[in-house]
């Protein structure tokens, strides 16, 4: 823990919100849909005890409106696959966006937006997701539709 501690007071010391993105591997996705406490279960709860911010993308792939299954998301040998990528390149911002949102009035939306040089989302998160997401190379991945879609207002 003592990494993750370093980390944030750094990150706060630099006037900026630390954020750990937790990357599961295909076991705990496993016990996660089943239910069940996964490996990373015991890191997460010492990160939301310590007041560390922290994403944790095992929700990503157990997450009711993410087609397919869980073998979609990996290759053999542990990777994650193309479909796992896009998921996991997708979701943190989805989720950091999504609790920007929630945590700014719209007051510090609309002066964050009107000091964002044009063309540029800067400090303004509303102004990311009115941007969409990028394209990715197969428009018709469903997986990729599916999370664009979810990341709009």
């Amino acid at each position: 823990m003592a990494l993750f501690e370093a980390f944030a007071t750094a990150v706060r010391a630099a006037g900026a919100r630390p954020t750990v993105v937790i990357f599961p591997d295909r076991q705990s996705v496993t016990e996660a849909q089943a239910g069940r406490s996964t490996i990373l279960t015991p890191l997460i709860r010492e990160l939301a005890a310590r007041g560390i911010d922290h994403v944790d993308l095992t929700r990503a792939f157990v997450d009711s409106n993410t087609p397919g299954d869980v073998n979609m998301g990996f290759m053999r040998g542990g990777h994650y696959s193309p479909v796992g990528n896009r998921i996991m390149a997708l979701w943190p911002g989805k989720e950091i966006l999504a609790r920007a949102a929630s945590a700014a009035s719209n007051d510090d939306v609309l002066r964050a937006r009107r000091s964002s040089a044009p063309g540029q989302s800067g400090a303004c998160p509303a102004e990311v997701v009115r941007q969409g997401t990028p394209a990715l190379p197969t428009v018709a991945d469903p997986v990729a539709r599916h999370l664009r879609q979810s990341a709009t207002p």
